[in-house]
């Protein structure tokens, strides 16, 4: 018999709603909202084997379904022509230590550090 596969759901909303010491150093809305996108990602690209939906104001910004594998959420959250540019580290140089990730192939650069993520 097949396992049933457990599904947590959890829903931020109103984040700041009644909070005056911290609605000052507020941002624009824009700008809190693409903060908040951005830590999502991040426990996307940490976790990729949890299913990500968010939702702004009732609309849809992204949903990411669970990936098997790092190459699958890179691939969802970036794009096919990032993925294709990037190198699959894989070393085991002792018992104790395990390096395993990707980086990119000369040339391939941005302009901010938003990209660059250790887990």
């Amino acid at each position: 018999m097949a396992a049933k596969r457990r599904e947590r759901k959890s829903r931020c909303a109103r984040f700041f709603y009644n909070l005056p010491a911290r609605r000052k150093f507020l941002r624009s809305e824009n700008t809190e909202s693409r903060n908040i996108e951005h830590q999502i990602h991040l426990q996307a690209i940490g976790h990729p084997q949890i299913a990500f939906t968010v939702l702004r104001d009732d609309r849809l910004m992204f949903q990411l379904p669970a990936a098997t594998t790092l190459n699958e959420r890179i691939r969802e959250l970036y794009g096919v022509e990032l993925l294709e540019r990037l190198i699959q580290l894989n070393s085991a140089t002792s018992r104790k230590i395990r390096i395993s990730g990707f980086i990119g192939q000369a040339g391939l650069s941005r302009q901010t550090r938003a990209q660059q993520l250790v887990l």
